[in-house]
């Protein structure tokens, strides 16, 4: 306890010390010119315990170290403050650092604590909360307001404006001009500036209800604010104004409204002896008027496509117009009333339409057309939110799209332009695809094996991977795959069917997208040739096996020989129920038999007779 009584004694004195240093000693009293200054103390116990002094701007109310006390040596000196000119000795382990304010005795402090341990000023008051803090004010003297800048002028009778200017003042944080009528003498602040201007013009555009009336007198005065946020005396007055005109401005001024993507029309009534049309734009009706163009001689109507590029106009965006009339010796009348206007959002085209495999001479787009749009351009892409690439760029609202993978899904995509250049958004993406060229001239036979068809077509597909042949048991039945042959192949043998059946056949392309478009069905009954062909002396046998109850009158084998010649000809039909014929042979013939059932005709079986 007595050890801490002794701190708080050793405590009070390093306090009494700083004060007397501070007012008394070193670089002697705080300087007229400077707002109120603060101390904070803060006791530490770590890294290593003592009193971290820190001194403070009431103004920026920032909080630097100035001095360190060791608990053990309470009589250690100030090491941080020498006077406006002075460096900052920083403890980084404590969150401090190294501050120098550049020799400009202007006490520009650049560091801030931002740990719990700042202490904060609010105005007189004190806000600490964390371990022992103590504040002390250790002066309250407050400096007195800035006074008023010297050379205040207010130009007289000139055109349109009157010119302020004044001298620029050293201990300036802003400035606020004023403005009164000759008449009420009541004045009203029209501008604050900063403290690198020393000049105003206050004339027709000047924004709210302090734009001038030529000929009118007006009586201004101006104010400083200083670095301690308080306003100082006004200057004496100076009268001025603007050279009273007859010109008047332009009436039923009109903008146009949505009429066009990308400009506004304007148009106002013409004013007597006005060789010139000054116009105005704002971004609200009260705003501020800016210049952005002029016409010449008796013109009285503009359009925004005009504006200088400084000064272009957003699509869809509402904007405010007044005119200014000019007479031929440069007198200008007051602004015009106020007329809005605005341009019409540009919309994206919309009933995107995209072929999904109807063609195979392309891919089909088509769009609505969008007024106001004098062109669109469409773009496609191989993935839904991939890269899109332009297509086509012109007038029409329809395209085929050629060039492309049959059988591959693309995306597409349209925008609006119009005649300015200005695009609108893309509309929603649609998918479409080419179709792939199916087989031609599709056709079956029988062969002279069992169970066994050939099938054959026409390649007319080009890029296809291969060719698959489906078959179904009727024609509008399920068709399953049963062969599947390589590109540039015509012809395909199936297996594996049962006599006297009849199949469905349908034949298609396809690639790693898709298939093309599958063929009619074609069908054909399956007749196996007869079998166990023999010769023995003069005779020629066989078998084969009929359908069984299903006769008709046009049943028979039919037999062809080949002689040396090389050619078949006819030698002669036989019965149904036949099983040989004697014929007298002649060596070297071939012969060959087939089948007419009910069903169809059999495949030719071949036999070389020795």
């Amino acid at each position: 306890m007595r050890n801490r009584f002794l701190s708080f004694l050793v405590f009070t004195l390093i306090l009494i010390v700083s004060f007397l240093v501070l007012s008394c000693s070193g670089p002697g009293p705080i300087p007229e010119d400077t707002p109120d200054w603060y101390v904070g103390i803060w006791i530490s116990e770590e890294p290593t315990p003592g009193y971290f002094i820190f001194m403070s701007l009431l103004d920026i109310g920032e909080w630097n170290l100035i001095h360190t006390v060791d608990l053990d040596d309470p009589d250690s000196q100030f090491i941080g403050y020498s006077g406006p000119d002075y460096d900052v000795i920083g403890d980084e382990s404590n969150g401090l650092i190294t501050i120098h304010d550049g020799k400009s005795g202007s006490l520009d402090y650049s560091y801030t604590v931002l740990e719990a341990n700042r202490m904060r000023i609010q105005g007189f008051d004190f806000e600490y909360n964390v371990f022992d803090q103590i504040v002390y004010r250790l002066d309250s003297y407050s400096p007195p307001p800035e006074p008023a800048p010297t050379g205040f002028v207010a130009s007289q009778n000139e055109s349109n404006k009157v010119e302020l200017s004044w001298d620029s003042h050293s201990g300036a944080y802003k400035y606020c001009i004023y403005r009164a009528s000759i008449e009420d003498g009541l004045y009203e602040k029209i501008a604050t500036l900063d403290s690198f201007e020393n000049s105003f013009t206050n004339d027709l555009t000047t924004p709210g209800s302090y734009s001038i009336v030529p000929g009118i007198h007006y009586s201004y005065k101006i104010s400083v604010i200083g670095r301690t946020m308080i306003e100082g005396d006004f200057s004496d007055a100076a009268e001025g104004w603007a050279k009273a005109i007859t010109i008047i401005p332009p009436s039923s001024v009109s903008a146009s409204n949505g009429t066009s993507t990308y400009r506004i029309n304007l148009s106002w009534s013409t004013v007597a002896d006005a060789v010139r049309y000054n116009i105005f734009r704002s971004t609200s009706l009260n705003g501020t008027y800016s210049l952005i163009s002029w016409v010449e001689g008796t013109t009285t109507t503009y359009n925004s496509t005009s504006s200088p590029s400084s000064s272009p106009i957003t699509m869809g965006s509402h904007y405010f117009y007044k005119i200014s009339s000019i007479d031929s010796e440069s007198n200008e009348s007051p602004l015009s009333s106020a007329d809005e206007g605005w341009t019409e959002t540009l919309s994206a085209p919309s009933g995107l339409i995209v072929s999904q495999g109807t063609s195979t001479s392309g891919i089909n787009v088509s769009w609505s057309s969008v007024s106001h749009a004098s062109s669109y351009e469409l773009y496609y892409s191989t993935s839904e939110i991939g890269t899109y690439y332009e297509y086509y760029s012109g007038s029409a609202t329809s395209r085929s799209v050629t060039g492309r993978t049959p059988g591959r899904t693309y995306f597409f995509r349209v925008r609006s332009v119009d005649a300015d250049g200005n695009v609108s958004l893309n509309c929603m993406p649609v998918s479409g695809w080419e179709a792939i060229d199916p087989p031609a001239n599709p056709s079956t036979e029988p062969m002279n094996t069992a169970g066994y068809l050939r099938v054959y077509w026409t390649d007319n597909t080009s890029g296809e991977s291969g060719f698959r042949i489906y078959r179904s048991a009727s024609e509008n039945g399920t068709y399953s795959l049963v062969k599947t042959v390589s590109s540039n192949t015509e012809t395909a043998v199936i297996t594996g069917m049962t006599n006297y059946t009849q199949y469905y056949f349908k034949i298609c392309a396809y690639n790693s997208y898709r298939e093309s478009e599958r063929t009619l069905p074609m069908n054909d009954y399956i007749v196996n040739p007869p079998s166990s062909l023999s010769w023995s002396g003069s005779t020629f046998a066989w078998s084969f096996s009929w359908p069984g109850g299903l006769e008709s009158t046009n049943d028979a084998f039919l037999l062809e020989y080949r002689d040396a010649t090389g050619e078949w000809k006819w030698l002669d039909a036989w019965p149904r129920d036949s099983t040989s014929a004697t014929i007298s042979k002649t060596t070297g013939w071939s012969l060959r038999i087939r089948a007419i059932t009910i069903y169809g005709t059999s495949d030719w079986a071949y036999y070389i007779v020795l």
